[in-house]
């Protein structure tokens, strides 16, 4: 039986940030079928079932790397399409 997510597809979502080993809301979102608002929601509405320091919320500058070519010009965090980045 094969697995329905190759090992893979994991290892090349996950990033080193700062020597940390983390991945983004949206990849995370694409390996559970499910689009990133409502991955969010879902963890949103199970906060306590995560540990504390398991969520991040990027920095302007590190989700430009990622996610768009320039930061935002408000100075926000919001990625191209208007979503925040979260990191897992």
């Amino acid at each position: 039986m094969t697995p329905l997510v190759q090992p893979e597809q994991i290892e090349q979502a996950i990033l080193l940030i700062r020597g940390q080993r983390v991945m983004l809301d949206r990849d995370l979102a694409v390996l559970y079928g499910v689009e990133t608002k409502n991955f969010n929601r879902a963890v949103n509405r199970n906060l306590d079932r995560f540990p504390a320091d398991l969520m991040i919320q990027l920095t302007a500058a590190l989700a430009c790397g990622r996610t768009t070519p320039n930061p935002p010009a408000n100075g926000s965090n919001a990625s191209r399409n208007g979503w925040r980045t979260v990191g897992f």
